[in-house]
C-alpha cells in the first residue's frame, strides 16, 4: 500500500470517527435538554421520577457534550503523594520500639510434690481384669 492510500484510508476513518462524534455529541445534548425539560416539569408537578435521578442523568449528558465537542475547558487530576523523609521513618522505628507488651503476674496453686500425685508413668499399672 502506498503512504497516499494510507494517508487516504486514516483520513477517511477519522472522518467517521468525527462523524460518530458528532452523532453522540447530538445525541447526549438531547439528552440533557429532555433531562432539563423533565426536571422543570418535575418541580412543577407532582413528582413521578426523583429529581436524585434526573440530576445526574442531565449532568453527565452535559459533560459529554461538552467532551464530545471539545468545549472541555478544565482537567481534574488526583494525585497523591507521601513525602517520606529520614527523619520520619526513624521517629516512626522509635515510636515502635517503645511499645512494650503489657504483662501480669499471676498468681497460681502450687503443684503437689511427684510423690503424692500420680504420674504418667505409674497411672496404669493395674491391667483390667477380664
Amino acid at each position: 500500500m502506498s503512504p497516499r492510500s494510507v494517508i487516504a484510508v486514516r483520513e477517511a476513518e477519522w472522518q467517521t470517527v468525527a462523524n460518530r462524534k458528532e452523532v453522540l455529541a447530538s445525541q447526549f445534548e438531547q439528552i440533557a435538554t429532555a433531562a432539563a425539560d423533565r426536571m422543570l416539569q418535575e418541580l412543577k408537578s407532582p413528582r413521578k421520577i426523583p429529581l436524585a435521578v434526573l440530576n445526574p442523568v442531565a449532568g453527565v449528558a452535559i459533560d459529554k457534550v461538552a467532551i464530545l465537542r471539545g468545549d472541555s475547558i478544565s482537567t481534574i487530576r488526583h494525585i497523591h503523594s507521601i513525602d517520606i523523609q529520614d527523619e520520619d521513618i526513624v521517629a516512626f522505628c522509635v515510636s515502635r520500639s517503645e511499645k512494650r507488651a503489657k504483662a501480669a503476674v499471676v498468681e497460681v496453686q502450687a503443684l503437689p510434690d511427684a510423690e503424692q500425685a500420680p504420674s504418667a508413668n505409674t497411672r496404669n499399672r493395674n491391667p483390667r481384669k477380664h
